[in-house]
């Protein structure tokens, strides 16, 4: 069994920028009317997120974030660069869950349901030798990684009555990390693994309550938190910044449903994905963490002889 990475890739064609089937001005991509929460909205991938959802028209966009400041140079922007789009900021942290749950508190008091959630928030990420990993470094990744991501969920899920009438949509922003072994992002890649694992299962335990879950790897760009973990900006072609943003209007949207509780990268060609919409339905751990066998057959437990 094969394994996508960034020499071998799930779709034949790889992007490295936006293209036209994942275009925030198609009809099929428009999101009036909805509710968007974007979590580390301020910069990078979260802001990219935003920015899709604001040109297609999303009625309200909920910011958030730890710097008041960044978002408000965020809702500045995206109210300058967008029409009817109303966008929210709240100040908080996603690993406070008593902070957090006031403010899904207020956005059900103040806005009102919430359509789709973007997790897109981690803590700073630096480089270490993974035998001299400290521990609080792994206590601090582990708190935003999957205690943080949790508290999102868990908020957003009870905040719906779980209506099977009414899509939700938690997308979680993961990293090719969590599958590919990348030196130095190991205790990050591993919490990645761990909590795509989790929403896996919670895909499948929750799936008729309206709830569609997904994951995925957002490409590499230079994001804020690149150049702080001390990434040279030369040191490879990085995909443009727009490309993560778009895909997941895609991935959101009805036409990716058949994508819950798995695994992508926003590099794969979504027209290539939807004309193998089959091999999904045939395979339910297709794009799936697990544990793979490779072409060794597996056998069938043998029921026990029955006794005389």
């Amino acid at each position: 069994m094969s394994q996508p990475d960034f020499l071998n890739h799930f779709t034949k064609t790889y992007h490295k920028a936006p293209y036209d089937a994942i275009s925030p001005d198609l009809p099929a991509l428009s999101y009036s009317g909805k509710t968007v929460l974007i979590t580390g909205a301020g910069t990078g991938v979260g802001f990219s997120t935003a920015t899709a959802f604001a040109q297609a028209h999303a009625s309200n966009l909920i910011l958030l974030g730890r710097r008041e400041a960044k978002l408000q140079e965020a809702k500045a922007k995206l109210e300058a660069d967008s029409t009817g789009v109303k966008v929210h900021i709240f100040a908080v942290s996603i690993n406070d869950a008593a902070a957090l749950a006031k403010v899904f508190d207020e956005i059900k008091k103040t806005i009102g349901q919430i359509d789709i959630v973007v997790q897109s928030a981690i803590n700073a990420q630096r480089p270490y030798a993974l035998d001299a990993v400290p521990e609080a470094f792994l206590t601090e990744t582990f708190n935003s990684v999957m205690l943080g991501s949790l508290n999102i969920l868990k908020l957003f899920h009870a905040s719906d009555e779980r209506d099977p009438a009414r899509e939700k949509v938690f997308v979680n922003i993961s990293s090719c990390a969590a599958h590919c072994n990348t030196p130095g992002l190991i205790p990050y890649g591993s919490l990645k693994a761990a909590m795509a694992v989790f929403l896996q299962h919670y895909q499948t335990q929750f799936a008729d309550t309206g709830l569609r879950i997904h994951s995925l790897h957002p490409g590499a760009t230079y994001t804020e938190g690149v150049e702080n973990y001390g990434t040279p900006k030369d040191i490879i072609p990085w995909d443009d910044g727009r490309l993560p943003g778009q895909f997941i209007l895609w991935l959101a949207s009805p036409e990716a449903a058949f994508l819950a509780g798995r695994f992508v990268w926003a590099n794969w060609d979504v027209t290539e994905m939807v004309s193998r919409k089959a091999e999904f339905e045939a395979d339910p751990e297709l794009l799936k963490i697990g544990l793979m066998t490779g072409k060794h057959e597996l056998y069938p437990v043998q029921a026990p002889p029955k006794a005389d």
